[in-house]
């Protein structure tokens, strides 16, 4: 087995609450829904042509695009966060609430895993997120004009465990009707279901309701 060693970005996606969901919903129901969840996200691999691999398992997503020249640091996060958000749209559409985070540094593939640095600054950033979104903190886009990233960037601060920090948030694809299902979601899992995934549906609705999140 081949490994390579490689430096770009590594971005990690969750589900929010997945212990939770499984201990208050139908098992093998879940199981069906995060099938079609699997099937999507390798019909997705299967059409792309970039430079990039994904690592699905269980409710868990990693996805590594490495990037040997400087100058493409900016294009091959575009297609990151591009990639990121289709992915997470793919739980969104089956009920579950995704979080996701994305970093930059070194990591090393194979054909199985990615590891590495900025898998493991993926993974925490992810645990940072409040709510069903994806998160780039500032500190991984030093040198890249935010407006440069995605027209209609917006600054957005949030606290986790008393702590300040600068960052991106995304809404998932598809855009258009995020916000329909994030209100429908939360009222299905009031009336039944996780109550721990209603909270994230919810803390999703408090984000859109009061702060800018990149479109």
């Amino acid at each position: 087995m081949t490994i390579t060693t490689h430096e770009g970005w590594v971005s990690f996606i969750d589900i929010y609450g997945f212990k939770h969901i499984l201990g208050s919903e139908n098992h093998f129901e879940v199981h069906e829904r995060l099938i079609a969840v699997h099937d999507r996200i390798a019909e997705y691999a299967a059409e792309s042509s970039s430079n990039m691999r994904i690592f699905p398992f269980s409710d868990s997503v990693f996805m590594a695009f490495p990037t040997n020249e400087r100058q493409e640091k900016l294009r091959v996060l575009r297609r990151c966060l591009v990639t990121s958000r289709a992915l997470m749209g793919f739980f969104v559409e089956k009920g579950f609430p995704p979080r996701g985070g994305v970093a930059y540094g070194n990591f090393s593939l194979s054909s199985k895993i990615v590891i590495g640095p900025a898998a493991v600054q993926a993974y925490t950033y992810e645990g940072m997120a409040p709510a069903p979104l994806l998160i780039l903190p500032h500190k991984e886009i030093i040198g890249i004009e935010n407006s440069d990233i995605e027209e209609g960037s917006r600054k957005v601060i949030f606290t986790k465990s008393g702590r300040p920090m600068f960052a991106e948030l995304f809404f998932p694809y598809p855009v258009d009707n995020f916000v329909e299902i994030v209100s429908r979601n939360y009222r299905e899992y009031m009336l039944s279901g996780s109550d721990q995934a209603a909270i994230a549906w919810y803390k999703a609705k408090t984000l859109i309701d009061n702060i800018e999140i990149r479109r």
